[in-house]
């Protein structure tokens, strides 16, 4: 009788293991793949792959690859990288997504930019007139017109094995 006991309760908690198990991974959702140019065929570094309104997401690696896991909720992937254009990707939640984007490069059209050069206005800075009455009174200030003068000095040597 104890050994048939003993059997059913390892074929329960086994039971309940296996179904624990089967239960994390749905909902777990995995996007893989590759991010490549439309033209060339290349993979692209460092392009930002989020879940769309979310900050979750990841970045393809040196070629352009990347794999990421999530338990968000999400059905869209935004991908954005400098000099190309922004794409929404549709994904399916729960599953493994294995996805090969293909940006292509965007029209950005910079506006104008005018620099202007202005000079410098001494007037109103009280650290210009700060500096101007220090050097106005230097022969007044400094330590050989004075009968004596004193100060202490602190050093600090320190050595490291």
């Amino acid at each position: 009788m104890n050994n048939s006991y003993f059997r059913l309760i390892a074929f329960t908690l086994f039971s309940f293991c296996v179904t624990q198990t089967l239960s994390a991974q749905r909902g777990l959702t995995t996007l893989s793949g590759k991010v490549v140019d439309s033209k060339t065929g290349e993979g692209l570094p460092g392009v930002n792959l989020v879940l769309e309104g979310t900050s979750a997401g990841t970045i393809t690696d040196d070629f352009g690859n990347f794999n990421y896991q999530t338990r968000i909720k999400n059905e869209r992937l935004k991908v954005t990288f400098v000099g190309y254009g922004t794409q929404t990707i549709k994904i399916v939640f729960g599953e493994y997504n294995n996805l090969t984007i293909n940006l292509v490069e965007g029209n950005t059209e910079l506006k104008e930019v005018v620099v202007k050069v202005e000079k410098y206005k001494n007037k109103g800075n009280p650290a210009v007139e700060l500096i101007r009455r220090v050097i106005a009174h230097k022969e007044q200030n400094h330590k050989s017109g004075l009968d004596y003068y004193s100060y202490k000095k602190y050093e600090k040597v320190e050595f490291g094995i």
